[in-house]
């Protein structure tokens, strides 16, 4: 057969195979461990999110109520009903008490 290969007994194609294996070995070695850096130092206070009608109406939906908040509202002066707590479960606080506004 004729070809360059063939005038030079095939050091071609071994000069080829011995690149290609260096390469590849080259290639699998793991990489030099790199020191990452320190992420910067976040912000103290967060984001201010935009409006929108879409997020007016989550915070209405989730937004404390006058009346829950009367409900929470506990005056320690005073002695509930359940003073043996048999039903413990949700209290009304302030909410129905005389003078509570």
């Amino acid at each position: 057969s004729s070809g360059i290969n063939a005038e030079y007994g095939g050091s071609i194609g071994q000069q080829f195979l011995e690149e290609i294996t260096t390469k590849v070995e080259k290639l699998q070695e793991a990489p030099l461990a790199t020191r990452g850096r320190a992420l910067p130092r976040p912000d103290d206070e967060p984001r201010k999110k935009r409006g929108g009608r879409r997020v007016r109406k989550m915070k209405e939906k989730t937004a404390v109520t006058e009346l829950r908040r009367r409900a929470n509202r506990v005056s320690f002066a005073q002695v509930e009903e359940d003073i043996l707590q048999d039903e413990i479960g949700f209290s009304l606080g302030s909410l129905g008490k005389e003078g509570s506004g």
